[in-house]
């Protein structure tokens, strides 16, 4: 009877040792994988930061005055300082002027094409700086409904 007794302590001790194992190898296994995962999505967040970062400069760097405007000109989300040269204006929102302008002299021949074709490209306009100066200018946009712009 104690021979029985001291196999079923070790029974228990041995059974409680695996099952203390394989909970500490379990907890173990899905740390390392929820640090895995963390890691790799670090990575990819760093990744689209310096990608971002590369095409916010290529951006506001570039030669060529490039702007996003919202369909009628009458919000602009964001500009260049080349574009902001180009068309004679301090700001943003004197920027907006231009668009608005181009809009308003060009509806037929630009923004129904647009609307049609999604897209434009090097269209010769003769647009007017913001000291009433006229220029001519090649125009490109691309229309981005879902986005509203």
């Amino acid at each position: 009877m104690q021979a029985l007794t001291i196999d079923l302590l070790w029974a228990t001790i041995i059974g409680t040792a695996i099952i203390f194992i394989l909970t500490s190898s379990i907890i173990l296994f899905v740390y390392l994988s929820r640090k895995r995962l963390i890691t790799l999505h670090q990575q990819q967040l760093n990744a689209l930061q310096k990608s971002e970062q590369k095409f916010r400069n290529l951006f506001e760097h570039s030669m060529v005055g490039m702007a996003r405007s919202s369909y009628d000109g009458e919000i602009i989300y964001n500009a260049n300082e080349s574009f902001l040269r180009i068309c004679g204006a301090q700001s943003i929102e004197e920027g907006k002027q231009f668009f608005i302008q181009i809009h308003q002299k060009y509806f037929e021949r630009v923004f129904k094409r647009l609307i049609t074709h999604g897209t434009i490209e090097n269209i010769e306009l003769e647009v007017n700086r913001k000291n009433g100066t006229p220029f001519w200018i090649s125009f490109s946009a691309r229309n981005y409904p879902n986005e509203g712009f």
